[in-house]
């Protein structure tokens, strides 16, 4: 059985800026397998670096498109933003509670879609009194 020629690093670049950085797409444009090509990105820093590159372009369009959203009064991508970067005003999916005492770290994200408003006070303060009673603990 015939090896297969080796696809050369300019052509793999040439596929993964054509394509984006999606390895069964870019293998399979090279008539690649997608493990080979998977590899091969690992062990060659040039393409490792074209990779990160297609996946910041990826990321920097989606941030533009959720901020487009956000501007035209989009309420997903507003909440996004808000689950995201609104957290240290409150706005926040989930709560981070922090036991220093033994190096714990708990993240619990709560189905809160259907609490009212009331319910969803409760469900803060219930926090809040967790989180005192940790720090209280320590200062013991």
């Amino acid at each position: 059985m015939a090896k297969t020629a080796r696809v050369p690093d300019k052509k793999i670049i040439e596929a993964i800026r054509a394509i984006g950085p999606f390895i069964s797409e870019v293998a399979r444009s090279l008539s690649m397998k997608p493990n080979t090509l998977y590899h091969r990105v690992e062990r060659t820093k040039k393409l490792q670096e074209v990779m990160d590159e297609e996946r910041d372009a990826i990321v920097d369009i989606s941030e533009s498109n959720v901020w487009k959203g956000v501007k035209a009064g989009d309420k997903k991508d507003s909440k996004y933003i808000l689950d995201r970067l609104g957290k240290n005003r409150g706005y926040t999916t989930r709560a981070e509670i922090i036991d220093l005492s033994e190096n714990k770290h708990i993240t619990v994200t709560p189905d809160l879609s259907g609490f009212t408003a009331d319910e969803l006070k409760k469900f803060m303060e219930g926090l809040a009194n967790a989180a005192n009673a940790i720090t209280d603990s320590e200062a013991e």
